[in-house]
């Protein structure tokens, strides 16, 4: 579920704001239509099945085959951008008294090695599911890099890939 997804990130990352109140800037209702939505937001499920209805179909190849997927009654081609614009957000906001922000600081240690600070977003983001060609893309991605990268940056990257890979937004 993408509420879950985003409350991982936050309770991985020590996300908080300075006042104690968790309001993530313009961003305080997350159901809301906008370019950053989760499609959902906490104790405001439409039925006693949560946000999904047990005999949901997807269209296409799953209905064809007869299969049912509830799953996928929140993921469509808008929140297909939004979820990921919504984490982008909360990796990216600044922390202050009305704003929530992640506390990245321990990371940074792992910036210049990108093989480890992976392996630690696929361990706390994704359960260590990832697969190794998902991993060597995204230690790709940060290798290459411009070497005027902060190092701040470099560790928001790694975990906006990973949260955002399928391994990412799966539970297991």
């Amino acid at each position: 579920e993408p509420l879950l997804r985003a409350t991982a990130l936050l309770r991985a990352f020590n996300g908080a704001a300075d006042s104690g109140r968790y309001i993530n800037g313009a961003y305080t209702n997350p159901e809301s239509i906008g370019t950053a939505s989760l499609a959902q937001a906490a104790l405001r499920a439409p039925t006693v099945f949560n946000f999904f209805e047990p005999d949901y179909v997807q269209p296409g190849p799953l209905a064809a085959a007869g299969l049912y997927a509830p799953e996928f009654q929140l993921f469509t081609d808008t929140t297909a951008i939004t979820i990921p614009n919504y984490l982008y957000n909360l990796l990216y906001a600044t922390r202050n008294a009305t704003n929530v922000g992640l506390t990245l600081t321990d990371l940074l240690p792992l910036a210049r090695t990108p093989q480890q600070l992976v392996d630690y977003a696929n361990l706390v983001l994704a359960g260590g599911t990832m697969s190794r060609a998902d991993i060597d893309l995204v230690v790709s991605a940060l290798t290459r890099m411009p070497t005027s990268t902060t190092d701040l940056d470099r560790v928001r990257s790694a975990l906006y890939l990973v949260v955002t890979s399928a391994e990412g937004s799966v539970q297991k």
